[in-house]
């Protein structure tokens, strides 16, 4: 599994050595065009811009030099003036200076120099919808798995901060602010260009990545597959394939054609066929009616998984136990229960799930004080929004993978 970190890095790596404006990338997520997405996305690469301190020693191009010709950006630091003199010619025919079909461009205005770059890169990045919430959801459910066994690898320390840190940072491919004019009075103007041959070759790299990620995660033994491992690798490569989907859509609206990509939706089809292959055998000790037994199995075949029998790998091994309890004054009768256990890998011999409920009822009878307390506790295990119902701690542990 050491492959599949490496590969995610390398992904991550070949974004972050892309762009001329940012050290790290990341475009993915739901297509969200608010202004206050786009404005936090403009402000990341400004501050990361100011990081790297890379200047042209120039503020761009002049109105009579690129008139009528299509000119290559240049990378100007946060911190360069803008020229005055002459309007450029981008302010009112920004296509007769950047071609659209080799540089997207936009233009932000503003009374400071840095409110005008960044309304020109929010509106660029606008077209995109881009922020960092997909891959860190990416990157967050991979380090997950690995942190809890469900992917093993022999991941370095290294590469772990690698996806950890590209996940982080924030920047659109290829993007720079070509050139800056103030007025003289009251305006400043910025133009944000994309370079569209690097961001197609960069975003094309990425989808390759990701779906050689995806078929080492999904390409394992069938005994492997229908497991809570096999269960964690599907759910990461849905997720993978979800954010695949972004880069698509930006090579699309770039004009060009992106690889073929696997689709969400079937891993997440093939996720509920795998949990229904999953076997969970049920061992209550102390239930001597089986009414523990049989409220914590419901719970497992209500998720889609399955009953086991005694050589099923998964065990859900529990004591329940019931006491009296009496209180000076008080002339009820009480009963104390308490459902102990953890569910098992019997292959690794990992505790996957450990659970515990408690608690006591009461009643003018002993017998009855222990009627109630056994239904009390099948109750318990059952209700989905209990924090000590084992319904939601399966539910918690399923969404964990």
């Amino acid at each position: 599994m050491s492959k599949i970190l490496c590969i995610l890095t390398v992904v991550l790596i070949t974004v972050s050595c892309a762009s001329t404006l940012v050290s790290n990338t990341d475009a993915s997520s739901k297509t969200n065009n608010s202004a206050a997405e786009a404005e936090s996305a403009a402000q990341a690469a400004l501050a990361a811009m100011n990081n790297e301190g890379r200047a042209s020693g120039g503020g761009g191009k002049t109105a009579a030099s690129t008139q009528q010709q299509t000119v290559q950006p240049t990378v100007v630091s946060s911190s360069a003036p803008a020229r005055t003199g002459a309007k450029p010619v981008w302010i009112d025919a920004k296509a007769s200076v950047y071609n659209k079909s080799e540089h997207l461009s936009e233009i932000g205005i503003d009374t400071r120099q840095d409110g005008a770059d960044q309304k020109a890169l929010a509106a660029l990045t606008a077209v995109f919808g881009q922020s960092v919430e997909a891959q860190q959801k990416l990157s967050s459910a991979y380090n997950e798995a690995v942190k809890a066994g469900k992917v093993t690898t022999s991941e370095s320390v290294s590469m772990q901060e690698s996806i950890k840190t590209s996940a982080q940072l924030s920047s659109l491919v290829g993007v720079s602010i070509a050139d800056r004019w103030y007025d003289g009075k009251s305006t400043y103007y910025s133009i944000a260009v994309m370079d569209n041959a690097k961001a197609i070759q960069v975003y094309t790299s990425i989808i390759n990545g990701y779906n050689e990620t995806i078929d080492v995660l999904t390409n394992i033994p069938t005994a492997e597959k229908y497991s809570f491992d096999g269960y964690a690798r599907y759910k990461l490569a849905s997720i993978i394939a979800d954010g695949n989907q972004e880069y698509v859509r930006a090579l699309v609206y770039l004009g060009a054609t992106p690889p073929n990509v696997k689709r969400s939706a079937d891993f997440l089809s093939e996720i509920k066929n795998i949990a229904a292959e999953i076997p969970i055998f049920v061992n209550v000790s102390g239930d001597v009616s089986n009414r523990i037994k049989s409220a914590l199995t419901k719970v497992i075949t209500s998720q889609g998984l399955q009953g086991g029998t005694l050589s099923s790998r998964y065990v859900l091994n529990c004591n329940f136990s019931l006491s009296d309890a009496n209180f000076p004054n008080n002339p009820n009768k009480f009963a104390r229960y308490l459902v102990e256990g953890s569910l098992i890998d019997t292959t690794s011999g990992n505790e996957l799930l450990p659970y515990k409920l408690d608690g006591r009822e009461g009643h003018t009878t002993i017998e009855e004080a222990r009627n109630k307390a056994v239904a009390a506790a099948e109750k318990k295990i059952g209700d989905a929004r209990a924090a000590d119902g084992f319904a939601k701690k399966l539910t918690s542990y399923l969404e964990s993978l």
